[in-house]
């Protein structure tokens, strides 16, 4: 990361005060580029404006931007589509983005970023007509919680961590008209204990029980009681389960 220019002025006021002004040009930067850009081209079809990703050092970018001066771009900068609607605005330190918003090119929201603190930050990305996509929150660069969203706002998928990324508290996803296809959740913090159900494409129950965390294998594995059931949803089978081993099955 690129520091910025310090003046050491001790001979006159003049020379303080010019110098003042000169850091303070630098500090400014250029509010506005030169650049214009197509939406089809920068926008990838699954995962939205990426091209700004790369600066966002909070989540892993190494990159560094600068002002058409060569300067590490410090403050406002903003970037425009060939049409004259806003792209993106984002709050730069030294090259680096700490607060940002992308747009479609039809003035729509596409995602935005903020920083809590030096730990915690959240993304939220949109469709283009304006429903939520995603909503994320990071803790020490991870995401300890994620949701998504199918375009017609139903929700999709949401998985959530611990803040140190010890074990999940919940992974769960559903289908596009709201039918649940695989729910996993904590159910004793204490004993690291989790309960998961999966379904079949109809919605009904396919099976159901405990897991548990095996640090051997680096996985959740079956660990005590599980049901199972045929398609048309009536219990068939039970079995009991130890670190990921079947055993008695009635």
């Amino acid at each position: 990361m690129q520091k910025l220019n310090r003046y050491i002025c001790v001979s006159s006021l003049l020379i303080v005060t010019s110098c003042a002004l000169a850091a303070q040009q630098i500090i400014k930067g250029d509010a506005k580029t030169n650049k214009s850009y197509i939406e089809a081209k920068i926008l990838d079809p699954d995962y939205g404006i990426l091209m700004y990703e790369k600066l966002n050092f909070m989540l892993g970018g190494d990159s560094v931007r600068n002002s058409p001066k060569g300067y590490a771009c410090q403050g406002w900068v903003e970037d425009s589509y060939a049409n004259g609607q806003l792209l993106h605005r984002g709050f730069y330190v030294d090259g680096q983005l700490k607060i940002y918003k992308n747009y479609f090119d039809n003035g729509q929201l596409e995602r935005e970023f903020k920083m809590t603190d030096l730990k915690r930050c959240t993304m939220k990305i949109y469709y283009k007509d304006g429903k939520i996509k995603a909503d994320i929150e990071y803790y020490n660069g991870g995401p300890v919680k994620e949701q998504d969203y199918y375009a017609n706002g139903q929700l999709k998928y949401i998985e959530e961590h611990t803040r140190n990324m010890d074990y999940l508290i919940q992974m769960k996803s559903y289908a596009e008209d709201g039918k649940p296809q695989s729910l996993f959740e904590i159910t004793d913090v204490k004993k690291k204990i989790f309960y998961k159900k999966e379904y079949g494409e109809n919605g009904l129950l396919k099976e159901e029980g405990s897991m548990k965390y095996s640090s051997d294998i680096l996985d959740y594995v079956k660990d005590g009681k599980w049901n199972f059931y045929d398609d048309n949803g009536t219990l068939k089978s039970t079995d009991t389960y130890v670190n990921g081993q079947g055993g008695n099955t009635n």
